[in-house]
């Protein structure tokens, strides 16, 4: 579920996935965005609630989704999994 409340171009997002059956190989958890960042990188907090750790969340530079991962870059997801992940970013 994601919720987000936009003022001006700045968007303040806040955002929960469960993972209910992990059946990929990829090497992030990605989550769709309402709209499209500006053209800069963002980083933003995310976490896992399950095994309650520290991840991070990224938004490449025009992107409209928000990467996550552990924070040494590998893949956070497993079957069960709850992330949240949260942060702010620039629209164009």
């Amino acid at each position: 579920a994601l919720k987000y409340n936009k003022n001006g171009k700045r968007v303040d997002f806040t955002a929960t996935v469960t993972i209910t059956t992990n059946n990929t190989a990829a090497t992030y958890v990605s989550v769709p965005l309402p709209f499209a960042n500006e053209a800069r990188a963002v980083c933003c907090t995310a976490f896992d609630e399950t095994a309650v750790i520290c991840l991070s969340g990224y938004i490449a530079s025009s992107a409209s989704a928000v990467r996550i991962y552990k924070t040494d870059g590998t893949y956070p997801g497993a079957s069960g999994k709850t992330l949240m992940v949260s942060g702010h970013y620039w629209v164009a």
